[in-house]
């Protein structure tokens, strides 16, 4: 008697899809790796007793105004049209770093060309976000954002998963981004 044959013939397709995944699973398992950490860094931070409760309240809503300004920040970052794609910079208004900004605006402007060519566009979307407060002037954040990317005259999306790094100071009433990385994992959907 024979053993029955147990391998199992996998496509290409299939084990492309197994590997995103598989990305995809490790992506988020980082993302809340980096959200845990935050959380245990801030509260070891908060050990520190703030010098009043007004002090407190100040750096705690720092956090939420840091975080909602990075969240608008990487969403209209990570979102462009075709049709638009040179009005799709505001965002560069945000970045308090001179380099920085030099630095993104010329990246931006050299993606202009494939975005009209191919006429792309995307959407960002922030999926998670956690912060960790420096003092009620400085404020990191830490985000998962998910762009979906369209291509006309082909099916389904493309689906990126990004890490994101920032740190925001206040400047008079605005937040802005003095440093920012990016990590990226490519999964096509």
């Amino acid at each position: 008697m024979t053993e029955p044959d147990l391998h199992v013939s996998v496509s290409e397709e299939q084990q492309r899809r197994l590997k995103r995944f598989g990305m995809l699973v490790l992506l988020g398992l980082i993302a809340a790796a980096m959200l845990v950490a935050t959380f245990l860094v801030t509260r070891q931070d908060s050990a520190d007793e703030p010098d009043s409760p007004d002090q407190a309240e100040r750096e705690l809503a720092a956090g939420a105004d840091a975080e909602a300004a990075a969240r608008e920040l990487l969403e209209d970052l990570t979102s462009y049209d075709f049709r638009s794609v040179e009005e799709d910079r505001t965002w560069l208004d945000a970045i308090g770093d001179d380099a920085l900004r030099r630095r993104m605006a010329r990246d931006a402007a050299q993606l202009e060309d494939p975005v009209r060519t191919g006429r792309l566009s995307a959407a960002g979307e922030v999926l998670e976000i956690g912060h960790r407060i420096v003092d009620e002037e400085e404020v990191v954040v830490l985000a998962l954002v998910e762009q979906v990317v369209r291509r006309p005259g082909t099916k389904g999306v493309e689906r990126e998963l990004q890490a994101f790094s920032l740190t925001l100071v206040r400047e008079d009433d605005a937040w802005l981004v003095v440093s920012l990385d990016r990590h990226r994992g490519g999964l096509a959907g």
